[in-house]
């Protein structure tokens, strides 16, 4: 197979999303240039006869099956088995705009680029759809301006399914396993190091990301929500020594904390986690608010002023500002 694009889909129990979110793929105008590798990751629904439906009709799809080990271990599985020169992300229950693919491989190409990024919508249960950015056109050649914007919160952004990567450019990084929430954020971190080049056009909605209730993003509050400020504190030790960029590091991790805070308010785990929930208010009034206003994108400046005045305020108005 000579594909041009390697498509990982870990699967896990996403039985009735599956057809409909695979459909979207078999839809795309460059389906033929398209390698999908379904990595199930020991689904006990009937997932894994989906997937095999799929790979004995369409000669593109393949199949890997492992155990159970998370979305982590899946995704570098993946990696391992992929052939193509561009790698795509993608989740067993979104869908996707029909040129999408198409797109984001002319937008690598066309400016030799070893990342490119389109926009995304996030799409609720009740089938509200969000364009999650304005529209925008850039190219980065600077390293370090490509670091701040991604730690910032402005334009890159943390998701990996509204990207394409060069295979190279990802080279031996791979995702923390053991991580529930955050992992895709630091994985961009440790791959966004190794980019030259990076395109963004974000005037059409390529990607549409759909938030399910009982997702890992959309559960009970428990202790994975720890691993976005555990793998935020990684990249502020990674960055210690970096003068230049250390102050945009500890800026990423006082927005991490508010989603997190935020999070514990949603899930009503303020009273349950009190002396957390204390501890990691006290940390954002702490923080130096004029720090906050030069390192932190618009929108995000505005969740941290918010979390710092009313946690509740916040939490009645982040959605319309669509912070996170």
């Amino acid at each position: 197979m000579n594909a041009e694009i390697s498509i990982i889909i870990p699967v896990y129990n996403l039985s009735k999303y599956l057809e409909k979110s695979f459909d979207s793929i078999i839809k795309q105008t460059i389906f033929e240039k398209l390698e999908i590798i379904i990595v199930n990751d020991g689904s006990t629904d009937n997932s894994r006869e989906i997937c095999q439906k799929y790979v004995n009709k369409y000669h593109n799809f393949i199949l890997i099956d492992k155990e159970n080990g998370g979305v982590s271990s899946a995704r570098n599985l993946g990696i391992n088995n992929a052939h193509s020169k561009y790698i795509c992300f993608f989740d067993g229950d979104d869908t996707l705009a029909e040129n999408c693919y198409e797109r984001l491989l002319n937008m690598i190409e066309n400016n030799n680029a070893d990342i490119a990024i389109t926009d995304f919508a996030v799409v609720h249960d009740d089938e509200i759809v969000i364009k999650k950015r304005n529209n925008f056109k850039k190219i980065y050649t600077n390293k370090e301006e490509i670091i701040k914007d991604f730690l910032s919160g402005k334009n890159i952004g943390i998701n990996i399914f509204d990207k394409i990567y060069k295979k190279s450019i990802i080279g031996k990084v791979k995702f923390i396993e053991g991580k529930a929430i955050g992992e895709d954020m630091y994985f961009n971190y440790e791959v966004l190091k190794n980019v030259n080049t990076l395109y963004i056009d974000t005037t059409e909605i390529g990607y549409y990301y759909y938030k399910h209730q009982g997702s890992a993003m959309n559960s009970n509050f428990s202790k994975k929500y720890f691993d976005t400020l555990q793998l935020s504190e990684m990249i502020c030790e990674d960055l210690n020594e970096n003068r230049k960029l250390k102050d945009y590091a500890e800026a990423h991790k006082i927005h991490e904390t508010c989603k997190f805070l935020e999070y514990m308010i949603l899930n009503n785990a303020g009273e349950e986690y009190k002396e957390i929930f204390s501890k990691y208010l006290k940390q954002i009034h702490k923080y130096n608010i004029n720090k906050a206003y030069k390192f932190l994108s618009k929108k995000q400046f505005c969740g941290f002023v918010l979390m710092r005045i009313s946690p509740k305020l916040y939490i009645k108005i982040f959605k319309l500002l669509k912070i996170g």
